[in-house]
């Protein structure tokens, strides 16, 4: 073998063309080092095995190999079955007998730096119809590419795929972003069919999408955001869904195409659907239908966990709302996450339709919201213990709601106190978000009901044109609420004075913040200088009553009643955001310094 070898590289080949076995003269072939040769010696091994017919041919690392003299190799091998001409240089756009091989199953072009495009180029002829796994890596600059189906092992580049100028496949031009998918379900253990910011994905391309993940074990999460469909592609997005074998979470997103009640159906069907995001659809349009698919998809997924409805016009669909209601106190039910942000909801209307649902006409917009959000809203015991209070004390609730999302609706004035009121006697929410909502100087009726709260540990209230009344409002109500740990009040148009005031007065929020108010670390420190003359840290701990022990959010149903906690340890800090992007860790009560820094801290 050593001398056939020998005399590809110094001879005429004579002793190569003598070995009887093509399996050996294929070995000799796939050992001889192009790399070490010189290109004069590269050309005369090329020109010696040109007559041999292949079944596996390796050229690895050859600099010489042009699309010429590949083709003068492959007209002999018309039984090739393996290419392999990794890191070699000179091919720029072979054709002609390399793409018509019949059986060509495998074809390995991994760093060929001077490849430019892999193309069909007569529309009559066979295109690789045998080839299964195509290795395409450091292509950099590959721009076209042809695929002559799917499902095909493809290994390429994210990169190298996003600088491609086209892909075909099967002679129909495909969007990147689709084969990028199917290249990374195919060669990875991926458990998410993502796709964003697409335009124009074909009918073939979601029939592949279907094919690749109906074969995948792993794939149980699918995320389309901002995706058009061209031919009614769209409609075979549920058919999509039930491909999964064990679909757990969906995020359909401003989606062009698509039929909201086929999807609602398919949801209906998946078993195991623990998380179900649909935004920028209109409920109002899909009818009485997509109403009652909608509400057979809450009544029969009791799986379900998280349901976000963002920006679907939720304010005038009230039978929406009210199948939400029903599934919400149903004894036993499983959702623990709801948002429903942008949808133009206001807290009376909302109290209304499920009030009139109810039967309870007479009953306030407290009870009414509290009937609405089942004990994320009202007094609930275990084993359903009944209601006290409201219009519609007599109904028995068991959901388990610990995060309600209402931002970008029309929450304010008389709906902050029934919200306020209802959360006052609240025992399973902990995160509240109220965002872009118009709470402005209405937040002391809101506050005064969630200073009694004991569980809710996360609220934000971003963006709600609090000022300087209504953050005071919220510290002074707040300021003996022990459960509270993290506080959001960005862009409030609150001052570096109300602003510090909210540090000293909430000493037990561990995280608060005050970013994009128009002030930064600074002047929060010549405020809090000014509140410390009046207040010390010390004196924030010195009351044995009051402060010194801390309640820990528990459920009643476990212990019968609160139990109590130390208070945090002094050397422990609070994280304070100012500013837009300055971070400020402050000791428990209020700072009458501003701490020094340390160099990492400096960095």
């Amino acid at each position: 073998l050593a001398g056939a070898r020998d005399s590809l590289v110094y001879g005429n080949g004579s002793e190569f063309a003598a070995l009887g076995e093509l399996g050996a003269k294929e070995n000799v072939v796939r050992l001889v080092p192009f790399a070490n040769l010189s290109p004069g010696e590269q050309v005369r091994v090329l020109e010696n095995v040109r007559d041999t017919p292949f079944v596996s041919l390796t050229l690895r690392g050859c600099s010489v190999l042009t699309d010429e003299r590949l083709a003068a190799i492959l007209e002999h091998t018309p039984h090739l079955e393996l290419l392999d001409v990794s890191f070699s240089s000179g091919l720029v756009s072979p054709t002609g007998s390399l793409t018509e091989m019949p059986k060509l199953h495998t074809l390995v072009l991994r760093g060929v730096t001077t490849l430019a495009a892999l193309e069909q180029r007569s529309r009559r002829s066979r295109y690789l119809p045998a080839l299964a796994r195509l290795d395409v890596r450091g292509c950099g600059a590959l721009k076209m590419l042809d695929i002559p189906k799917f499902p095909l092992s493809i290994r390429i580049d994210p990169s190298g795929l996003a600088n491609m100028e086209r892909v075909r496949v099967a002679g129909v031009e495909w969007t990147l972003a689709v084969c990028l998918v199917i290249n990374t379900l195919n060669n990875t253990q991926a458990d998410t069919l993502q796709l964003e910011d697409v335009s124009g994905v074909s009918v073939a391309e979601v029939q592949s999408l279907v094919g690749v993940v109906s074969k995948s074990q792993f794939v149980n999460a699918l995320m389309l955001n901002r995706v058009s469909f061209a031919g009614g592609a769209g409609n075979l997005v549920p058919q999509l869904m039930r491909s999964a074998n064990a679909l757990k979470c969906v995020t359909i997103s401003g989606c062009r195409g698509v039929e909201l009640a086929a999807v609602v159906a398919a949801a209906t069907e998946s078993a195991h659907l623990r998380q179900l995001t649909l935004s920028e659809f209109d409920f109002a349009a899909g009818g009485g239908a997509l109403v009652r698919q909608f509400d057979a998809m809450l009544q029969a997924r009791s799986s379900l966990r998280a349901l976000t409805l963002r920006g679907c016009g939720l304010s005038g669909c009230s039978r929406v709302l009210a199948a939400l209601g029903r599934v919400l106190n149903r004894r036993g039910g499983g959702l623990s996450s709801l948002d429903l942000s942008d949808n133009g909801i206001s807290g009376l209307g909302l109290a209304e339709v499920i009030s009139g649902l109810l039967g309870g006409g007479e009953a306030s917009a407290m009870g009414a919201l509290g009937m609405m959000l089942g004990s994320a809203m009202s007094r609930v015991g275990v084993g359903g213990r009944k209601v006290s209070g409201g219009g519609n004390s007599g109904a028995v609730h068991g959901t388990s709601l610990t995060t309600l999302v209402l931002d970008g609706n029309a929450l304010g004035g008389r709906d902050l106190g029934a919200l306020g009121g209802a959360l006052a006697a609240n025992c399973s929410l902990t995160a509240l978000s109220l965002s872009r909502n118009p709470i402005g100087e209405h937040m002391a009726s809101f506050a005064r009901g969630l200073s009694g709260n004991t569980r809710v540990t996360t609220l934000e209230l971003d963006s709600a044109q609090l000022g300087d009344a209504g953050a005071l409002a919220l510290a002074t109500a707040l300021a003996g609420n022990r459960a509270l740990r993290w506080l959001s009040l960005q862009a409030n148009r609150i001052s570096a004075d109300a602003g510090a005031e909210v540090v000293a007065a909430l000493v037990f929020v561990t995280h608060l913040n005050l970013a994009f108010n128009g002030w930064g670390e600074e002047e929060m420190f010549e405020a809090l200088a000014v509140v410390a003359a009046r207040v010390s840290s010390a004196g924030a701990e010195s009351d044995d009553d009051d402060v010194s022990e801390a309640s820990d959010p528990v459920s009643e149903g476990e212990t019968g009643s609160s139990s109590s906690a130390q208070a945090p340890s002094s050397d422990r800090k609070r994280t304070v955001f100012v500013g837009e992007s300055a971070v400020v860790q402050l000791p428990w009560g209020v700072a009458q310094q501003k701490p020094a820094k340390s160099s990492s801290q400096k960095e």
